[in-house]
């Protein structure tokens, strides 16, 4: 049945006006503002683009007479856009007036938050959330159906120009997943999963399931990826592995370059590793992945706060404590304890109140743009290094025997590392936010709520205090370290 509702809802997808310009009811008058302006600044900005490139296009196409009719269409286009986009802005700002008085009662009254999914206020109860999430499609359900949705998409697209496959230089892979050489890339991913399951070391305990599961590992890590599949058919396995290449799909790899499954309880999944994924998620199916993934760690949350509001303090610090070292183990371990160790101090000041609230706000604000902006700094200087090594490699290719060169090396990796370690942390960030409002905001009684902000404060102290008394690791030791781990998952060590 919530298949079938998912699948209703992703079935309408066609450009509103809201796509467009920013018509989702705002807070409030800032918010209000906010959105007039951006709506505002679209509509101007479209207008003036057409406005300036269709009558060079009527030219190119028809010459003078093309010039003036561009003309004519781009500004009937720029005053039509712009004025749109000013009415839109306007109504914003009003909208945002108006709601203001009731966004201030429902602040102050501390029952409610705002959803900013729903654009509603919401009271949360999440006991009724979790029987909510026992009913609803799991994640694993959500994945597979957006995946099937992908391989469809693709098979579509390569249909009018698919060719009868040949005879193939090499079968073993495919003999180790039980299929013909013409396999379609869903059974492949099928007969992977259901004999992965089968011969996995931690389910299976047969004295040939480790092998059994490297190879199945090997020959999926080829056969998933057109590209080298394409080379292994013609080559065999020469033509595809290297001794010192990891079998592990990239999704798993990013996961445990950022901080491994040991931070799942506290962070969620990733929201960043579906795009190494062949998936095609739906706006629906992503908001719903991540509403599960707030409930979750909020749930989590509580769970680890109940010793300190029951009056158990020292139990709770040495508890806390104990899990921040062992997360403080994982790669990039470190900065991420004392990242989520911040968070928690600062979305404690969310406890029901309006002038707490606004500030805590503020401030995540400015810790995102801070975030924006080292991330754009790391993504150009590793851009630079690239257009520079690769200027370099081609001086240099034009003395030697033409032997052929790869401009990304371990500093540019590490520079684009960065980048995404970057989006990661804004990613989590926005996660805890939701989690902790959802916390915060739950259906117990007000002094419990106050428990609940006063031990993730202290949480937070907790967190960067073990965070600041570790030697702080380096990317190229992280990335050193995950490459370890890696051999070791697609051996079957993990």
């Amino acid at each position: 049945m919530a298949n079938v509702e998912l699948e209703a809802a992703s079935s309408e997808r066609h450009v509103e006006v809201g796509d467009v310009f920013s018509t989702k009811r705002p807070q409030n008058l800032l918010a209000g503002v906010s959105s007039g302006l951006k709506s505002a600044a679209k509509g101007i900005g479209a207008g003036t683009a057409l406005l300036c490139a269709l009558p060079a296009i009527g030219y190119k196409d028809q010459g003078v007479k093309g010039l003036a009719v561009g003309a004519v269409g781009g500004l009937v286009s720029c005053v039509g856009l712009a004025g749109a986009g000013v009415a839109v802005g306007v109504t914003q700002i009003c909208r945002g007036a108006y709601y203001t008085p009731q966004a201030i009662t429902e602040h102050l009254s501390g029952e409610k938050r705002w959803d900013d999914m729903s654009r509603k206020w919401v009271k949360d109860d999440l006991e009724e959330e979790k029987k909510r999430l026992a009913q609803e499609p799991k994640a694993a359900e959500i994945l597979e159906q957006a995946r099937a949705r992908h391989h469809e998409q693709q098979k579509q697209s390569s249909s009018s120009s698919a060719e009868p496959k040949g005879a193939v230089a090499d079968t073993a892979f495919y003999d180790a997943l039980g299929l013909p050489p013409d396999a379609t890339e869903s059974q492949i991913r099928k007969a992977y999963y259901q004999k992965a399951t089968k011969c996995h070391p931690d389910k299976c305990t047969a004295p040939e399931a480790k092998a059994q599961f490297q190879a199945l590992n090997e020959a999926y890590h080829v056969l998933s990826d057109p590209p080298k599949r394409e080379e292994y058919d013609k080559h065999g396995k020469s033509g595809v592995l290297q001794p010192d290449q990891p079998a592990v799909s990239l999704d798993i790899m990013y996961t445990m370059i950022f901080g491994s499954d040991v931070f799942e309880p506290y962070i969620g999944r990733l929201q960043y590793s579906y795009h190494f994924m062949d998936v095609s998620l739906t706006r629906e199916e992503t908001r719903l992945l991540q509403r599960h993934r707030e409930i979750r760690i909020a749930l989590n949350l509580s769970s680890l706060l109940r010793p300190f509001t029951e009056g158990h303090e020292e139990a709770f610090k040495e508890a806390v404590e104990g899990v921040a070292r062992e997360l403080a183990k994982a790669s990039f371990g470190d900065r991420m304890v004392e990242m989520i160790g911040k968070e928690y101090k600062l979305n404690a000041m969310k406890r029901p109140g309006f002038i707490n609230t606004t500030v805590a706000k503020v401030r995540t604000t400015s810790n995102h743009i801070q975030a924006y902006g080292r991330m754009a700094s790391s993504g150009f200087t590793a851009l630079k290094k690239m257009s520079e090594e690769e200027k370099r490699q081609k001086e240099e290719g034009s003395k030697s025997t033409g032997e052929q060169r790869n401009p990304v090396n371990e500093d540019i990796i590490l520079h684009f590392i960065e980048v995404a370690f970057e989006i990661t942390l804004l990613d989590i960030s926005k996660t805890l936010e939701g989690a902790i409002e959802r916390l915060l905001f739950d259906n117990v009684p007000q002094d419990e709520k106050d428990k609940r902000a006063e031990g993730l404060h202290l949480m937070g102290d907790i967190f960067m205090k073990v965070a600041s008394s570790l030697e702080k690791r380096t990317n190229a030791q992280n990335l050193e370290a995950v490459m370890v781990s890696l051999h070791r998952k697609a051996a079957g060590e993990m």
